[in-house]
């Protein structure tokens, strides 16, 4: 489980996302048996080879056939992928990040102009399937009259799980935060015309790529997941069972 604290700039970010890579996340084989050369290729010496252009060919690289990168040394680099841990949507302006009385999602006090969010909570709420509120207006004058009049009015921040790491493996993580802009739809691509400015190459303006708008913190932080299930048990040798001689026998085989 996620837990920490992070910094945002909620008038810049209404959306983050918490992103870790790891080696086979998804429980794949890290030295799948299943891959590598056939027996014909092993037996000749001959390397795989894809089409190139027209007429040419080049090796395939050795991760795609075993899986894993192999140095000239021998020393394997395995492969990581990105997943998805937490996206949390719906984050609201800094001026209206107000806690409600049951969830502190903002924590006190603010670093400047940044907010602190209780990540813990956000993912708990995201494995548990628990709404998470924050107030954005209130009517009534509490001050003037009795509080039990006063109606809140409140809002959803969204908070899913897109990925998540299905096998029971110990694994090193290296966890990333992205910051995704609240204005991201605003930016758009410009026209784009030939080289002599006659003809259109692009006409309509189209959204920027989501690497475009998103910006990730300066320094990822790695962490170990310890394994949530210890290993097999190793499996013994099967016991012979040896039957001893009766004493009765033994005195009339020796008369």
């Amino acid at each position: 489980m996620l837990s920490g604290e992070i910094l945002v700039d909620l008038d810049q970010i209404d959306t983050i996302e918490v992103v870790a890579s790891a080696v086979s996340p998804n429980g794949e084989h890290i030295d799948d048996p299943a891959r590598g050369r056939g027996v014909l290729a092993k037996r000749s010496g001959r390397w795989p080879q894809k089409p190139k252009g027209g007429t040419g060919a080049e090796y395939i690289r050795k991760s795609t056939i075993f899986g894993f990168d192999v140095d000239p040394d021998g020393k394997t680099t395995l492969l990581r992928q990105k997943v998805t841990l937490l996206r949390i949507e719906g984050l609201p302006a800094s001026g209206g990040a107000e806690n409600t009385d049951s969830q502190l999602v903002f924590l006190q006090p603010p670093e400047g102009r940044l907010t602190r969010l209780d990540l813990g909570l956000l993912h708990a709420a995201a494995l548990s399937g628990n709404r998470v509120e924050f107030r954005i207006a209130s009517q009534g004058h509490p001050e003037l009259g009795d509080p039990a009049q006063v109606k809140s009015h409140t809002r959803l921040i969204s908070v899913s799980r897109p990925s998540q790491i299905s096998d029971t493996r110990a694994r090193k993580l290296q966890i990333e935060v992205l910051g995704i802009s609240r204005f991201a739809h605003s930016f758009e691509t410009a026209a784009m015309f030939s080289d002599d400015r006659v003809e259109h190459v692009l006409t309509r303006r189209q959204p920027l790529m989501p690497v475009d708008q998103q910006r990730s913190w300066q320094y990822p932080t790695a962490v170990w997941s310890r394994a949530t299930q210890p290993p097999a048990p190793p499996a013994a040798k099967t016991r012979l069972l040896f039957s001893e001689p009766s004493v009765s026998r033994c005195r009339m085989e020796n008369v």
